[in-house]
């Protein structure tokens, strides 16, 4: 197009000779291999005088002047065929010679120039024929392709970094600050937060997540009071029994601080005796027999403290899994007060206040088993009953405080004369018991006279001295009866027996026995019939032989 303007201006001045320089000076030049006007004709324009005098007589004067140049330059078939279709009007193209792009483009006329160019009223006023050489065209293109994709890849990079720094400032940013928080919420840091600067989607997850970190720093610290503040100690176990987590009150019952516990063996709190038992104790305290684990189960075992002291605890173990790790969670409570208290009451209960003897209960259990292992092993066994004598003297005399004292003493001389494997027992006032197992009558009445020879020397009370007696019964397993009770009931017999004849001590004999079943039979029956009106009186006369006057009457009640 910047040709075929330039060219018009010059044939537009109508000075043919310097459009032919024109043409001359661009053949040849690079890319150009051959530039032309062509007449409608098809012959080469500006070479003759034609239209320079066609201009002059147009304009009337000879103004322009030129020497006559003879061209006779033909077209072939093809570039006729070519040539034929510019002449139409046409942009046509010639591709036929190798390496050579022939254009024949048509010059528009205008209405002044129509008569100058023998083309009458068409409105062409030439046709320029423009060859070109393609390997320089093709080497323009390639350069031409090549700086688009120079700019093409600068604009795909350009466009790409902004891209990937938009998505970076709007995306992956927000999403790395996300990753990094729950990492370190997953770590444990109740801390991490999310600035939120968005009203988006990730602005709406940012604030859920701080909400969640919110209520699960909250939930901490409440779990977190209550395992600092309660008083049973918190233990978690790792499988392999190595210390995970502990309470402060789990390191104050064992003496240890908290980082002294953390990362190491269980063991270390077990008494090395136990430590052998310690996986399957926890096994055992963990699953039934079904394999199911049991929750709550309270066992007690021993534990050691870091001084060495071993003591008595109570533990519940129950299992709690995170992930693909299992634990062990441990609730530890130190019951030695506990222990000792109960102890207290158990030993209150089964021992009398006053002498600290056993009491009846204590008693009664000890015969039973004692009565059992002679029954097992064949031995005899003794029980001896005793009971003071002018102990109610002394009581009304000087006091229940002296009498209380009294007591205290003779409990203490009945302990110095029996074995160790003999029981000594106050079954209330000023009555005692002495079970004396694997003895037999004679062994009895032995320890008997020896019992008596001691609570018969004198006491010493507040300056006061004080002398009593005592009165014995002894009955013996199993000829005198085989169970506790009835070996008591026995002794009580004889006792008294001892009290009323003043004998000191007595053995049990059924015929003194006034208390026996028969007789308690006979008892019961005899005043149901009283109250029955079934007994019958009669009267029986006794006469006097020798002087044959009566002198009685004998009544006889018939049952």
């Amino acid at each position: 197009k910047t040709l075929l303007g330039t060219l018009k201006t010059l044939m537009l001045n109508g000075d043919g000779t310097l459009a032919r320089e024109w043409l001359d000076r661009l053949d040849g030049v690079a890319g150009i291999r051959d530039i032309e006007v062509l007449r409608r004709d098809g012959n080469v324009a500006f070479t003759d005088l034609s239209t320079v005098e066609a201009v002059n007589n147009y304009l009337g004067q000879p103004r322009f002047q030129r020497a006559r140049q003879k061209r006779t330059d033909k077209l072939g078939p093809v570039l006729q065929s070519v040539f034929d279709k510019a002449r139409q009007g046409q942009v046509a193209y010639d591709l036929s010679k190798p390496g050579i792009v022939t254009i024949m483009q048509p010059i528009k006329a205008d209405p002044e120039c129509l008569a100058c160019h023998g083309y009458d009223s068409s409105m062409l006023r030439g046709i320029l024929k423009l060859s070109l050489s393609s390997q320089a065209t093709v080497e323009r293109v390639r350069q031409t392709q090549s700086a688009i994709w120079v700019v093409a890849v600068l604009l795909v990079v350009i466009l790409g970094f902004s891209l990937w720094f938009s998505i970076r400032l709007s995306v992956i940013r927000p999403i790395s600050a996300l990753r990094n928080a729950i990492m370190s919420a997953g770590e444990g840091d109740r801390s991490a937060q999310i600035p939120v600067k968005r009203q988006d989607e990730l602005g709406e997850l940012s604030l859920v997540f701080n909400q969640m970190q919110k209520d699960l720093a909250q939930g901490e610290a409440r779990i977190r009071a209550v395992m600092d503040n309660v008083a049973d100690g918190i233990i978690t176990i790792s499988e392999q029994g190595i210390i995970d987590k502990v309470n402060p009150a789990m390191a104050h019952i064992f003496g240890y601080s908290a980082s002294e516990l953390v990362g190491q063996h269980v063991n270390m709190l077990i008494p090395e005796e136990s430590r052998q038992n310690r996986d399957a104790f926890l096994l055992e305290d963990l699953e039934d027999d079904s394999g199911k684990v049991i929750v709550g189960v309270v066992r007690e075992i021993i534990g050691k403290k870091k001084n060495g002291a071993v003591f008595p605890m109570d533990l519940a173990i129950s299992d709690m899994r995170l992930g693909d790790r299992y634990f062990y969670i441990g609730i530890v409570r130190d019951i030695t007060s506990r222990k000792a208290r109960i102890a207290a009451l158990h030993y209150q209960a089964m021992h009398d206040a006053l002498t600290g003897l056993p009491n009846r209960t204590l008693l009664m259990d000890r015969l039973q088993q004692a009565i059992r292992v002679a029954g097992r092993e064949e031995h005899k066994l003794a029980l001896i009953l005793l009971d003071l004598d002018r102990f109610k003297a002394v009581n009304d005399t000087l006091g229940h405080h002296v009498g209380d004292k009294l007591l205290q003493q003779i409990a203490q001389r009945l302990k110095s004369v029996l074995r160790e494997s003999d029981t000594v027992a106050r079954l209330g006032g000023d009555e005692f018991c002495l079970l004396l197992p694997a003895s037999h009558v004679n062994q009895a009445m032995f320890i008997a006279r020896k019992v008596i020879n001691a609570v018969e020397k004198t006491v010493f009370i507040d300056g006061v001295s004080l002398s009593v007696g005592a009165s014995l019964g002894i009955a013996s397993f199993p000829e005198h009866g085989d169970t506790p009770n009835a070996l008591l009931q026995r002794a009580d017999v004889a006792m008294y027996e001892a009290k009323r004849n003043k004998l000191g001590f007595s053995v049990y004999d059924p015929k003194t026995d006034k208390h026996s079943l028969r007789q308690l039979a006979i008892s019961s029956e005899l005043k149901d019939a009283i109250n029955n009106n079934q007994l019958l009186l009669h009267y029986q006369p006794k006469v006097d032989l020798k002087t044959n006057t009566l002198n009685g009457i004998e009544a006889l009640v018939r049952w």
